[in-house]
C-alpha cells in the first residue's frame, strides 16, 4: 500500500514544517505541486540565517516572502561559501 504525502491535511504538513529550517522546507517541498506551493507560501517562517552558505542564503531569498517571516535571526560573521 502506497501513501501520497500531498494527501496530508494543512494542518499535519504545519507540523511537519514546524520541525524543518526555511530552507529545508523551500528545498524539499517548493514546486512538487501547485497545493504544496500554495502551503508553504502562507506557512509563517522563522528564518535563521547564522551558519548557512551563501548558497542556501541566495536560495531562501529567492523563494521566501517578506509577509511569511515571523522571526528572523542574523549573524554579523561572514559568510564562509
Amino acid at each position: 500500500m502506497s501513501f501520497r504525502f500531498e494527501l496530508f491535511s494543512t494542518e499535519i504538513l504545519y507540523e511537519i514544517f514546524d520541525y524543518l529550517s526555511s530552507y529545508d522546507i523551500f528545498h524539499a517541498f517548493i514546486n512538487l505541486n501547485h497545493r504544496l506551493n500554495n502551503i508553504i507560501n502562507v506557512y509563517p517562517l522563522k528564518v535563521d540565517l547564522r551558519n548557512i552558505s551563501r548558497l542556501k542564503f541566495d536560495y531562501i531569498c529567492y523563494y521566501l516572502r517578506p509577509e511569511q517571516i515571523i522571526s528572523l535571526i542574523f549573524s554579523d560573521d561572514d559568510m564562509s561559501d
